[in-house]
């Protein structure tokens, strides 16, 4: 059968003609879309909270098929500690913008501690995909730093490049790490090179070092640099990525964890600005807001706020710890300026009422460390009760060994009380866990006689 060349032109403009409907239907077209994940309705009790929740909720409402209304509401909810959903609403996110490597990063780091090995397919997508220039060099470390957890070192050295020895801090050490577990010790020390010089590596940096020279049978000296990371800085990496979620928990918790990790990258004013509006009633206050107050006038110098903040921290709560041992440190620091002023009476009575807070501070919790070692200094060295000051001072040491200062104040109290050879043992176990560039125990113990340096 022959089929007319009119025919064809007919079947031909059909098909052109539905086409062309097609391309105009298309954007259109009803697409299913995911349901909204919705926390459970005891899940927040803050009006604030509660109200930040529901309008990122109603953007995913109004935009279903857009990728950053969906993962600013995944940030919303990871920010509330709601990690289902939030996770849920990332996939969504990543489904819906394939290049965008933010929102599988932060299924990833999510999954990281807990299952190393499902996080590595999402951290993989994350390095692959597009993120801020900031966060490039965090994206790779974090795949390499999980790759070790999930036992794969040799994926982690590939993971961060051809040059890690020239990469940024953290990589170095997911490096070195790596060089370590693949049993290349001498690698993993070229990795490390000042890396213990950086907060937020310092003690691992620490503890490795202390590995591969106990392995090497440098035992003491492995024994000193285990001592160097016990008091190495609690310092955290900044994370550009995973940072600002936890900026958006609006929560009066979240806003005393978020000034607390302000305070400790040095903001405190930022800190104390995000503190304010959570003091404003101290009656119906939190005192942990008062004693974050209180931390953040301190590190801007007014310690007479500083007091002034924790007095009330301790009208709300008496029994408040932290509030209780800081009044006794502000005493005892007005104090001790005092002395070197030589105005000893006025000296002392500040040390007594430093001792009358430490004492509050110890009734809560007898084995409160900071509080034995302070009162143990002002009993010994400033209030005329050197043998109860030294009680208190072996106390801490018993309690905390691996605490250099301990040690310091005890040999210097021992060398004080005519002990030298007591001294000396305190004094050298305090140099061995001193920090590099603290001398004083060092020089404390080449101040005293003969016979107890022996």
């Amino acid at each position: 059968m022959r089929i007319r060349l009119r025919d064809w032109r007919a079947w031909f403009i059909v098909i052109a003609a539905g086409v062309a409907v097609a391309y105009v239907a298309w954007p259109t077209r009803k697409v299913p879309v995911p349901e909204i994940p919705r926390p459970g309705p005891s899940a927040f009790t803050e009006h604030e909270v509660q109200m930040d929740v529901a309008g990122a909720a109603r953007r995913v409402e109004l935009e279903p098929r857009s990728a950053a209304a969906w993962g600013e509401y995944g940030i919303v909810l990871r920010a509330y500690r709601q990690h289902p959903e939030a996770d849920r609403c990332f996939q969504v996110a990543a489904d819906l913008d394939p290049a965008d490597g933010r929102w599988p990063y932060l299924i990833g780091t999510h999954l990281a501690d807990a299952d190393p090995t499902a996080a590595i397919a999402w951290l993989e997508r994350a390095a692959r995909g597009t993120v801020p220039a900031a966060a490039r060099e965090t994206v790779r470390a974090r795949l390499a730093e999980t790759l070790l957890a999930a036992g794969r070192p040799a994926d982690a050295l590939d993971a961060l490049g051809p040059d890690p020895a020239a990469s940024p801090p953290r990589m170095r050490l997911a490096a070195a790490r790596a060089a370590a577990a693949a049993g290349d010790d001498r690698a993993a020390a070229e990795f490390l090179g000042d890396l213990a010089d950086y907060p937020p590596a310092a003690r691992q940096a620490l503890l490795l070092r202390s590995e591969i020279c106990r392995r090497r049978g440098r035992t003491s000296y492995a024994d000193y640099l285990a001592g160097l990371a016990a008091n190495a800085p609690d310092a955290t990496w900044p994370d550009p990525l995973a940072d600002p979620v936890r900026s958006r928990d609006l929560s009066q918790g979240g806003r005393l964890d978020e000034a607390a990790r302000l305070l400790r990258a040095k903001q405190p004013v930022e800190a104390e600005r995000l503190l304010r509006p959570l003091t404003g009633d101290p009656s119906a206050s939190d005192p942990r807001a008062f004693v974050g107050l209180a931390e953040t006038r301190e590190a801007q110098g007014d310690l007479r706020g500083a007091l002034e903040a924790l007095n009330q921290a301790v009208r709300i709560d008496p029994k408040n710890l932290a509030a209780n041992y800081q009044i006794g440190l502000l005493h005892f620091h007005f104090a001790e300026q005092l002395w070197a002023a030589g105005k000893a009476d006025e000296a002392r009575a500040e040390f007594r009422e430093a001792v009358t807070w430490l004492d509050k501070a110890l009734a809560i919790n007898p084995d409160f460390g900071k509080g034995l070692l302070l009162k143990g200094a002002a009993l010994h060295r400033f209030l005329g009760q050197p043998e109860n000051g030294l009680a208190l001072l072996r106390r801490f040491v018993q309690l905390r060994p691996e605490v250099g200062e301990g040690h310091l104040l005890l040999g210097q109290a021992l060398a004080d009380g005519g002990q030298p050879a007591a001294a000396a043992v305190s004094l050298r176990r305090a140099a061995e866990l001193a920090q590099p560039g603290d001398r004083r125990a060092a020089d404390a113990l080449a101040k005293l006689a003969p016979s107890g340096r022996q």
